[in-house]
């Protein structure tokens, strides 16, 4: 019985994946047809390396 449920449980892991990979793709597809969109401050920083500066900065007045 127990292999059943262990059986059941991987494929329900591979399926969770599975969807996540499908997710990433359509993510790159998007970016890659000029559909960007910031969603993270490493995104922005790298896009302003003027701005990653600054950030240290002000990480350096709170320490």
């Amino acid at each position: 019985m127990g292999a059943v449920i262990c059986c059941i449980s991987e494929q329900g892991e591979k399926k969770s994946l599975e969807r996540k990979l499908e997710k990433k793709i359509a993510e790159i597809r998007r970016n890659k047809f000029g559909q960007t969109k910031l969603k993270s401050i490493d995104s922005i920083v790298m896009l302003f390396p003027m701005f990653k500066e600054k950030l240290k900065t002000l990480r350096g007045m709170f320490e």
